[in-house]
């Protein structure tokens, strides 16, 4: 989930983007050098936690360094809304309707399903095979 974090006021001369993201490494080595590929945009990553991201950007509200959050929660978002610019991507319009951005904030980037992982030595009794199954006492 991008959303602008107003660090702003920097030159083209610097074509520098400073992303705050949560993201695991994976994620960040298959995004960023394909945006600065495409862009030519230098990108700087300061990789965090959700919340101490979100900390940095309200102790930086004056004078952000930021540019960009990517990643992180929905309610860290809704919460903390007076840190972020509103934005909506060009490609909105392309997105399913379901995960358009329709708060001006918050565009979708990845979509996660939670997963379970059982250890099948320490349930074989249990015959856990579905989500149900675990509803069971």
């Amino acid at each position: 989930m991008p959303v602008a974090c107003s660090g702003g006021g920097k030159s083209d001369e610097n074509k520098k983007l400073v992303v705050y993201s949560p993201n695991s490494e994976g994620l960040i080595n298959a995004v960023v050098p394909l945006f600065e590929e495409k862009t030519g945009i230098k990108v700087e990553v300061i990789s965090a936690g959700t919340g101490e991201l979100v900390k940095r950007i309200q102790s930086e509200k004056e004078s952000p360094y930021g540019d960009v959050l990517f990643g992180g929660t929905y309610t860290q978002y809704i919460s903390n809304k007076d840190l972020f610019e509103p934005y909506v991507s060009k490609e909105d319009a392309n997105v399913v309707d379901e995960y358009k951005n329709n708060t001006g904030y918050i565009t979708y980037t990845v979509l996660d399903g939670s997963v379970l992982i059982v250890n099948k030595e320490l349930t074989k009794d249990l015959k856990i095979e579905s989500y149900e199954d675990l509803l069971q006492p």
